[in-house]
């Protein structure tokens, strides 16, 4: 799996849960 794709929405939902959990 080293898709970019995929490793770009995997940061991008890191991203929307830490915005969440601010």
């Amino acid at each position: 799996m080293k898709d970019p794709s995929f490793r770009r929405h995997v940061l991008v939902q890191c991203l929307i849960l830490f915005d969440y959990f601010k």
